[in-house]
């Protein structure tokens, strides 16, 4: 059996297939930080404490598009929509996918005016699913 990464996702928002600079997407599962303590349990022994940071709750998306007019436009309306946006990510070849929902761009992304210009995109959603 051959293994194979995953190089080429389809990437969809909104429902929408959109072109990405290759190799510019990853993500978090927004299972977020955790933190282990020690605590004194007596007798010379220690005991964890272990708790969730629920304000790290939430996955990071990013990637890449290149600078296409049409596609500057559409990040626009991405941005303008807030958190009502929800990013797809599949790849059918291994059988992958998570889904993104309530996702925001939440940096000001930049755009550059070049010939070889790409507009990187960060957001932040509910965890995976």
């Amino acid at each position: 059996m051959s293994l194979l990464s995953i190089s080429t996702p389809t990437v969809l928002i909104n429902n929408i297939s959109y072109g990405i600079v290759p190799n510019s997407f990853s993500f978090t599962e927004g299972f977020g930080e955790q933190t282990v303590r020690a605590q004194s349990a007596g007798g010379g022994s220690v005991a964890q404490v272990y708790s969730d940071n629920a304000e790290m709750k939430y996955s990071t998306v990013k990637f890449s598009m290149f600078n296409i007019n049409l596609d500057i436009e559409r990040i626009r309306g991405w941005k303008a929509n807030r958190n009502e946006n929800v990013i797809e990510v599949i790849d059918s070849n291994s059988n992958f996918a998570r889904t993104f929902k309530a996702a925001a761009l939440t940096g000001d992304y930049e755009v550059q005016l070049s010939a070889d210009g790409v507009i990187d995109l960060e957001w932040k959603s509910a965890p995976a699913q």
